[in-house]
C-alpha cells in the first residue's frame, strides 16, 4: 500500500481553497494575482497586515489592507513551495488560475448554487469587496485604486450602482442649499 503523500490530504486541500477565497475576498486580487501572490507580498506591520503586489493584467501595483484573521490564515496555507502562497512556481501562472478554476472554484460555486450568468466565478469574490466598500461609502475612487484598475471608467462601468457614497454626498449638498426658515425669537414669560 503506498503512503499518502501529505500535499495530497484532504485537510490539505481545504486549507488551500479556504486560504485563497479569503485572500481574494477580502483583497479584491483577481485569481490570476492571489494564486501567484509571494509570501514576501504580504507585509506585516505590527499585526496590520498589508498584501502589496502588481496586478498581471495591468501591471498596477495594488497595496491593501486584509483582516489579521485572514492574514493568520494565508499565513497557515500549506504550500511546498516557500515562495508562494499557493503557486509551485513551474508552469505558468495562467495555467494555474484555469487548473484551480476547474478543479475548486467552480465546483465550490456550484455546490452553493450560485449560478454563473455568464460571469467569471472567481471574479465574484473580487465583486464582493467592491460592492461590500462602495456601499458602506468608500469612495469610488479609492475602490478603483484598491482593485489596481488602471482607469476609474473601468470601475464606474462594473459598480456604479453600488456607489451609496456619491449618492448621500450628491443629497447632502442638495439639501444644505435649502434656506432654512428663520424662526422669530420668543420673548419671555
Amino acid at each position: 500500500m503506498d503512503a499518502v503523500v501529505p500535499s495530497q490530504t484532504h485537510e490539505y486541500w481545504v486549507k488551500r481553497v479556504r486560504g485563497l477565497f479569503q485572500l481574494m475576498r477580502w483583497s479584491g486580487l483577481a485569481i490570476m494575482d492571489a494564486l501567484t501572490l509571494r509570501r514576501d507580498e504580504l507585509i506585516d506591520r505590527n499585526g496590520h497586515y498589508r498584501v502589496v503586489t502588481s496586478r498581471q493584467k495591468t501591471g498596477t501595483d495594488v497595496s491593501v489592507v486584509i483582516p489579521p484573521n485572514v492574514a493568520e490564515e494565508l499565513l497557515a496555507v500549506p504550500n511546498d513551495n516557500t515562495t508562494y502562497f499557493f503557486w509551485s512556481g513551474q508552469g505558468s501562472p495562467k495555467s494555474i488560475t484555469g487548473n484551480w478554476g476547474k478543479r475548486f472554484i467552480v465546483p465550490a460555486f456550484d455546490e452553493a448554487k450560485i449560478p454563473r450568468n455568464g460571469h467569471m466565478l472567481a471574479h465574484r469574490l473580487r465583486d464582493t469587496l467592491a460592492v461590500d466598500l462602495l456601499e458602506k461609502g468608500v469612495p469610488l475612487e479609492d475602490v478603483s485604486k484598491l482593485l489596481g484598475h488602471t482607469n476609474i471608467k473601468t470601475t464606474e462601468r462594473h459598480y456604479a450602482a453600488w456607489v451609496q457614497g456619491r449618492q448621500d454626498r450628491l443629497d447632502s449638498l442638495v439639501s444644505g442649499t435649502w434656506s432654512k426658515p428663520k424662526t422669530k425669537p420668543q420673548k419671555p414669560k
